[in-house]
């Protein structure tokens, strides 16, 4: 079994190039090869599913644990996606890693486009300032 478990975390680990960065301030229990191979699991699945390539992925993800509220927070313009858990869940990881992943390649890919549509469709439907029409 334990040469199972080693396998497939090693298999993952090549499947994503991106890694998860861990902090626990708390010092609270966490399986760190475990962390990265779900990682290296939800890329792999949503770079087939979305058929994209895995570099198109976030580069990395940090998990910060200990955190009163769980959050799962994608800033784009730095790069930065975070995950912030009371405690270590795989369940609750994976399910935030998933909506990181699939929303760092629709911002990516989108982000400009809709945001220029936006601006565009604002400027169509918006006030004109009275000192505009002088």
């Amino acid at each position: 079994m334990k040469i199972a478990i080693v396998f497939v975390i090693a298999f993952a680990g090549s499947l994503c190039t991106g890694q998860v960065t861990i902090q626990n301030p708390q010092h609270l229990p966490v399986p760190e090869p475990q962390v990265q191979a779900l990682h290296n699991i939800v890329c792999r699945v949503v770079a087939e599913d979305l058929h994209v390539s895995k570099s198109g992925l976030p580069s990395s993800v940090v998990l910060v644990l200990g955190q009163d509220r769980e959050v799962t927070v994608a800033d784009q313009a730095n790069g930065i996606f975070t995950i912030y858990l009371k405690q270590w869940d795989e369940a609750t990881f994976a399910m935030s890693d998933l909506q990181l992943a699939v929303q760092g390649i629709v911002l990516r890919d989108r982000w400009q486009r809709m945001a220029e549509d936006i601006i565009r469709r604002f400027r169509q439907v918006a006030p004109v300032p009275l000192e505009r029409l002088k």
